[in-house]
């Protein structure tokens, strides 16, 4: 297995793999996160919203 197969780091495939091997495969999966803030403000998703296609 190569994490360039996967796009990804061999860190990250390390972790996959630890995670797998304590949760077991039926809990794989992503897990939940922080939601993270708007880069953009409120009134520029306003207008973006607004456009018509």
């Amino acid at each position: 297995m190569s994490a360039n197969f996967f796009g990804t780091t061999r860190r990250t495939v390390y972790r996959w793999i630890n995670r797998a091997k304590h949760v077991g495969r039926e809990h794989y999966g992503d897990k939940p996160r922080r939601a993270r803030e708007s880069k953009i403000t409120v009134e520029v998703e306003v207008s973006i919203l607004g456009w018509e296609r």
